[in-house]
C-alpha cells in the first residue's frame, strides 16, 4: 500500500465516467465481467456495452437539456454498442441488476429499426469490423443477451 498513490485523471467527460462508475450497479458489473489480458484486468463486453449505453444517455441527456457536449463522444458511444453485440455471440447472458437492464432498454428503444441514424451505425460497424449486419440483428442480439428473462 505504501507505493500507491491517487492522482486525479483529466479528461474529457470524466465527471460522467465518474458518476457511472461510482453507481454500484455499474461497479460490480466491471468486477464481474473482466479478463487479465497481459497482466492487464480489462473490462469485457458484457460490460462495456451497457457502460457505453449508459455514456450515451447520460450525454444525450445532458446535449438536450442545452449543455455543451461533444456530439462526436455520442455518435462513438452508440456505434461501440451496436459493434460490441457483434461480439456476443456465444457468450453466456449476465445476469444484471433492474436499473441496467432498464438503461439498456431505454438505449434501444431510442433506436427503432427505421431509425435516421441506422445507416451510419451500420457504415461504422462495416469500416470497422465489417460484415453485414441489419437493426433487427443487432436489436435481438442485444435484447438476448441482457434483457431475456
Amino acid at each position: 500500500m505504501e507505493d500507491q498513490q491517487i492522482v486525479p485523471v483529466r479528461m474529457e467527460d470524466a465527471e460522467s465516467l465518474s458518476a457511472i462508475l461510482l453507481d454500484e450497479n455499474y461497479y460490480n458489473l466491471i468486477l464481474e465481467h473482466r479478463r487479465l489480458s497481459d497482466g492487464i484486468w480489462m473490462a469485457d463486453a458484457t460490460a462495456l456495452i451497457p457502460l457505453k449505453a449508459r455514456a450515451w444517455i447520460d450525454l444525450s441527456g445532458r446535449q438536450e437539456r442545452g449543455e455543451l457536449v461533444d456530439t462526436a463522444k455520442i455518435t462513438e458511444h452508440r456505434n461501440d454498442v451496436f459493434s460490441l453485440a457483434t461480439t456476443l455471440r456465444d457468450v453466456l447472458r449476465p445476469r444484471l441488476p433492474e436499473a441496467i437492464q432498464a438503461d439498456l432498454g431505454t438505449f434501444l428503444d431510442s433506436f427503432p429499426d427505421d431509425h435516421a441514424e441506422w445507416p451510419a451505425v451500420l457504415g461504422s460497424i462495416r469500416q470497422t469490423i465489417g460484415g453485414r449486419f441489419t437493426p433487427q440483428e443487432l436489436h435481438e442480439t442485444l435484447r438476448r443477451h441482457f434483457l431475456a428473462q
